[in-house]
């Protein structure tokens, strides 16, 4: 059984470019604030963001491990502790993308909030946006190069 503080989700999309350069955004910090809607992203330093999604509080992401061009985890600390993870999945020109997280609820509210609502089903409607707005900057990207 899931505790009632925890956060497992996880979504997919396919997205019509390469492997090779979703990797390279998702493993470059620095472009998140381009692309994750909702959510104020502060560069803390070279290897860490700070995100102040709605509501109080915050937390850092932080790049743990990566494997290139398949994959990207993130680590979360402040209001959400855990793991997110980045898996991709070459599909001819296209790939398949999944967000998969396995936190725990540190922040009163929060934990609050997730008694009557659910925070997986939240989580699980802002990356069908997050997936839109990725994808609109890798075309971006894309035309750039």
């Amino acid at each position: 059984m899931i505790p009632a503080d925890a956060i497992r989700v996880s979504d997919r999309t396919h997205i019509n470019h390469t492997n090779v350069l979703i990797y390279t955004v998702l493993s470059d910090l620095s472009t998140y604030s381009a692309w994750w809607p909702g959510a104020k992203i502060t560069k803390v330093d070279d290897e860490t963001i700070e995100v102040s999604p709605f509501g109080p509080g915050s937390f850092l992401w932080k790049i743990t491990q990566s494997e290139e061009n398949r994959q990207v985890v993130l680590s979360y600390d402040g209001i959400f502790s855990g793991t997110g993870t980045w898996s991709i999945e070459k599909d001819g020109a296209m790939s398949w993308l999944t967000y998969s997280v396995s936190l725990t609820i540190e922040h009163g509210f929060f934990k609050f909030i997730n008694k009557f609502i659910s925070i997986n089903k939240l989580h699980a409607k802002m990356m069908k946006k997050v997936f839109i707005k990725l994808d609109q900057y890798l075309n971006n990207y894309h035309a750039e190069k």
